[in-house]
């Protein structure tokens, strides 16, 4: 993990860490938002035609995987209806990571990137669009309308998709671990997202090498309880 690129697996163990810590710490963490799986969004790709076939035809798409996850499946995830925001890791396969913030509150999708471009906007909003449209059929399906009624209105809309421009951004390969420091700095009550820059990488590379050895100790030792990984 120090001095290269994120592949899947690492920023998996990192999500899972993120998630692990909001258990343990609650008070440090905003506890009405979770964050999901690097797969998720390769499910809501692999599937968009199919999807558009069947509702273009009046039939009913659904991912036994999606649903798992809104219902709180992923170790330590929280249920979609106890929840505000969703933080979607979203990954180009072997060229680039960057944020997808699921607003359930006011129906957007927020893209934040560590390496805004205009030449590359549409290409960053495509690979979130079929998770834009497919969503919100998914939460119908586990029945978060009817434990939001105030959100009953957007019950059949596709969320907004919002490219931002206003966060820290890198200068060298270390995308996937802005995306997880984005991710656990929106996260943390005590965190500031501007104090995720390209200078501190290195430093989060090597932290969460010590931390990730440290929880394993820890989980050795019994001092944690929770289910084995």
């Amino acid at each position: 993990m120090v001095g290269k690129k994120l592949v899947v697996s690492e920023v998996e163990v990192l999500l899972y860490y993120i998630r692990q810590k909001q258990v343990y710490v609650p008070d440090s963490f905003d506890m009405r938002a979770t964050c999901g799986s690097c797969h998720l969004n390769t499910f809501f790709c692999a599937q968009y035609k199919e999807f558009k076939n069947l509702i273009s035809a009046g039939e009913k798409w659904e991912d036994s995987r999606v649903l798992q996850f809104l219902q709180g499946g992923l170790r330590h995830g929280i249920r979609c209806h106890d929840v505000d925001t969703i933080y979607m890791p979203i990954n180009q396969p072997n060229l680039h990571w960057y944020l997808a913030v699921v607003n359930l509150k006011d129906w957007s999708i927020h893209i934040i990137d560590s390496l805004f471009t205009a030449r590359k906007k549409q290409e960053r909003i495509d690979l979130v669009q079929p998770m834009a449209e497919m969503l919100p059929h998914a939460l119908q399906d586990v029945g978060f309308f009817e434990s939001r009624p105030e959100l009953v209105e957007y019950k059949q809309r596709t969320f907004q998709i919002v490219y931002e421009k206003k966060y820290p951004q890198q200068d060298g390969s270390d995308c996937g671990m802005f995306m997880i420091k984005f991710i656990e700095f929106l996260m943390t009550k005590d965190l500031q997202i501007r104090d995720c820059v390209q200078a501190k990488m290195d430093r989060f590379r090597y932290n969460s090498c010590v931390q990730l050895f440290t929880h394993g100790c820890r989980k050795r030792a019994k001092i944690y309880q929770s289910d084995d990984e």
